[in-house]
């Protein structure tokens, strides 16, 4: 190449963004909403889901664990956690929670 020109070797494509299916869609209902899901061996984790892929893997915010429902029981708070289909024994839409006044 000469002095002073370069040349993009990436060239940009115009593509179009692909229709989403319905299947798509549906999942894109359960993102940022908040879940208690019951694990196999017994434990309850809850948390805010932030992704999910096509195996059904799940990933939620801000989740925490605790091994019982009842609120008065430890919690261990766990940020991020990346939950397998394969431990899911039962999993509960939550309510949102109440915003507060100022």
């Amino acid at each position: 190449m000469s002095e002073g020109r370069s040349r993009d070797l990436i060239e940009s494509q115009a593509t179009e963004p692909a229709e989403k299916s319905e299947v798509h869609k549906k999942v894109q209902e359960y993102i940022g909403k908040r879940y208690e899901v019951q694990l196999t061996d017994g434990r309850f984790i809850r948390g805010t889901m932030i992704a999910t892929d096509k195996d059904a893997n799940m990933v939620f915010n801000k989740a925490d664990e605790r091994w019982t429902v009842k609120a008065d029981r430890p919690v261990r708070f766990l940020g991020q956690a990346m939950i397998s289909k394969k431990y899911v024994k039962k999993m509960c839409l939550l309510p949102d929670p109440k915003e507060t006044e100022i």
